[in-house]
């Protein structure tokens, strides 16, 4: 292996911390604290533990199904084989584990192990964003949002695999409570146009 090569794979490789919290922090801060960054805390065996997801990339059926009643269930068992072998594999480079989240993959920290379970949870879009049929255009993606707003940021996550992808939600009306999410990728957004078009979704919210 080169220098060069060495090098590139030390940079993309981040080892997990000694604690639970500091592992959680780390990646949701590489995640800019997105609103649709979840997780679940589940402890295993008298040790605490989380179960991180991205809300519109994963199927909350399967996280119940392979991560969470293993959990609440097995507790007799150790954690490796509490899970179906077939559904679930280890890893320790926290910045991969970001990867496989963009990828609708959920994971599992436990404070005594220095590993993370990863569980195969990616979440098959019920309806597909189709071209609009008013606005064609010539060049680009021939692509338009639908009503339902999970499956327009289901499909913006899978077009834009960025961990600078920013997701916030609100809830629009004091009667209707209408919940709207605006989305921004973090490196490249103007902070002040971020800060303007939050303050109008909190005014609309009294104003509807």
């Amino acid at each position: 292996m080169t220098e060069q090569n060495s090098n590139q794979q030390t940079n993309n490789t981040k080892h997990m911390f000694p604690s639970l919290s500091e592992n959680v922090n780390y990646i949701e801060n590489k995640l800019c604290h997105s609103d649709d960054i979840k997780k679940l805390d589940v402890p295993f065996q008298n040790g605490k533990g989380t179960i991180l997801y991205i809300e519109s990339l994963a199927d909350p059926n399967l996280i119940h199904q392979l991560a969470l009643e293993p959990l609440l269930t097995r507790s007799e068992l150790s954690l490796d084989k509490a899970f179906s072998t077939l559904n679930m594999k280890k890893e320790t480079n926290l910045l991969y584990g970001i990867q496989l989240l963009l990828q609708g993959k959920s994971l599992y920290f436990h404070e005594n192990i220095q590993s993370f379970c990863v569980f195969e949870t990616a979440l098959s879009l019920k309806r597909d964003i189709t071209e609009p049929d008013n606005e064609g255009i010539v060049r680009g993606p021939h692509t338009g949002f639908v009503e339902d707003l999970a499956t327009n940021l289901a499909s913006i996550r899978k077009l834009i695999k960025s961990p600078n992808l920013v997701v916030k939600y609100f809830t629009l009306g004091e009667e209707m409570h209408t919940k709207v999410a605006i989305t921004y990728l973090q490196d490249l957004a103007n902070d002040d146009l971020v800060t303007e078009v939050k303050r109008s979704c909190n005014q609309w919210h009294s104003s509807i």
